[in-house]
């Protein structure tokens, strides 16, 4: 028995993570953690620590917790691999069998994402995106000889023919125009590594940024099952009475298959060989078509289906979209609930926290997981280790001033103290300084709800008032 699964199932994983927190039940929240030393006891930074998938890192995480943003659907996208067209590389085509048989003829810079055998079609280096960021899909390849040549005409500068979004590259590649990247998607979403591309889903108008992809994708539509590539692997001789020209294909040619509306030109070569059949409508309903040109003999042709949902009509389906690209920015203190006096090493993603002391899924814009002191006198400094004078509780500095201190507590400072299972209380004494507890502000979130479903160990980063970080999380599905 055998089984797999489709890439379809990685695509509806990240449909629905997006979906999960659109929906109004779900949130998911960036936070940031461990403001002090990586290596406590030595006071140092480096190297940075491997995060691990397991039980006590997950703690930890929550006890280094400091502040969450919520991170609204809208700063979510699908995201495909960046692969910027280049000039001289040799790209894939698409085809409807990839399945680890045919060697894939890439030959650019990114070879880290180079699988020499595709698996299937998402591991194929079939599409790219120009430097307007527009991205197409090859559809043929410029072969000499039997031969793959590379690319050296951007699609940008390629010769559209009509309807089909199939673009004409003076090069000898043929490219489908599929998607196109707004300024704002752009700003927000892409990456060195990464790209965002979605789907539109509502008419555009001719000034939208997206109108080209809604055209494409609705004419698309009419080509559903349709067959734009028909490759010759072998000429033949003796057709078109062995002269060289072009003709027809509907009247050169028996076509039988299950669709209908194939139309293109053969072209002949001397001897009356057959150079290349070039489709100019790629009819629909296509699931098989055998095309045997009629006049001479001995040519193999390859035929290149796709889907009978139409290619170009869903663009997160046919790029292969599986990855969600998050972000989100910090804005100086977050209406003063992020420090601004004090370092993070660890970003987090956290799934649907739980606001403090209930089982109510936040909702607040920003979540606070320090506590407050409110504490006359003394003189406190971020990361410093404060005890209470009366129960022994312990807990780090996050930041101080206007009387109150804001402490996370973690087992590196508890730890073999009795202090470790009792509070801070009012009334006490917060040492090591003079300052005395007058009222205690718990977090805003629940520690240790929901679920961190990232977390990214990397060296600090040190805030400040005024201070934007803008960050960027790629899951990949």
């Amino acid at each position: 028995m055998s089984a797999i699964i489709r890439n379809s199932l990685r695509i509806a994983n990240v449909t629905n993570f997006i979906n999960s927190y659109s929906s109004g039940v779900g949130s998911l929240y960036l936070g940031i953690a461990r403001p002090e030393y990586w290596y406590y006891s030595t006071s140092q930074d480096t190297p940075v620590p491997n995060p691990y998938n397991n039980v006590i890192s997950d703690d930890q995480d929550w006890e280094d917790m400091m502040q969450l943003k919520i991170i609204p659907s809208g700063n979510m996208s699908y995201g495909i691999y960046k692969e910027m067209w280049t000039n001289n590389v040799k790209y894939d085509a698409y085809r409807h069998d990839w399945n680890g048989s045919r060697q894939s003829v890439y030959n650019g810079p990114n070879t880290s994402t180079y699988v020499p055998y595709p698996a299937d079609l998402s591991q194929a280096k079939y599409y790219v995106i120009t430097s307007l960021y527009n991205i197409y899909i090859c559809l043929q390849q410029s072969i000499i000889n039997g031969v793959v040549q590379p690319s050296t005409v951007d699609p940008d500068f390629g010769s559209n023919q009509g309807t089909t979004g199939v673009i004409q590259c003076s090069d000898g590649y043929y490219w489908k125009f599929i998607a196109n990247t707004g300024n704002s998607q752009l700003s927000q979403f892409s990456t060195a590594t990464y790209h965002p591309v979605s789907t539109i889903t509502t008419t555009q108008t001719a000034n939208s940024p997206y109108f080209n992809q809604w055209t494409s994708q609705t004419n698309s539509a009419t080509y559903k099952g349709g067959v734009y590539t028909v490759n010759v692997i072998s000429g033949g001789t003796g057709y078109n009475a062995g002269a060289a020209g072009s003709a027809p294909l509907s009247t050169n040619a028996t076509i039988t298959g299950d669709g209908t509306g194939i139309q293109g030109t053969i072209t002949y070569g001397a001897g009356g060989s057959i150079l290349s059949i070039q489709i100019t409508n790629p009819g629909t309903g296509y699931s098989y078509i055998d095309i045997i040109p009629t006049g001479g003999t001995g040519v193999v042709l390859d035929v290149i289906y796709t889907s009978m949902k139409g290619l170009g009509v869903d663009p997160v389906s046919d790029l292969n979209a599986f990855n969600c690209i998050i972000n989100q920015s910090l804005i100086s203190n977050e209406s003063g609930v992020f420090t601004v006096t004090n370092s993070y090493r660890k970003v987090c993603l956290v799934s649907n926290p739980y606001t403090y002391n209930t089982t109510t899924i936040a909702t607040a814009t920003d979540l606070d997981a320090t506590i407050s002191l409110v504490v006359s006198g003394g003189s406190y400094t971020p990361n410093e280790v404060v005890t209470d004078s009366v129960t022994g509780a312990k807990g780090i500095v996050v930041d101080s001033g206007n009387g109150v201190v804001r402490v996370i507590r973690t087992s590196n400072e508890n730890f073999s103290y009795a202090g470790g299972s009792t509070s801070f209380q009012a009334g006490s004494t917060l040492q090591p300084s003079s300052g005395t507890i007058s009222s205690i502000t718990e977090p805003t979130v629940a520690k240790y709800s929901g679920k961190i479903i990232y977390a990214e160990y990397r060296p600090a980063i040190l805030r400040a008032t005024g201070q934007t970080e803008n960050i960027t999380v790629v899951l990949s599905f």
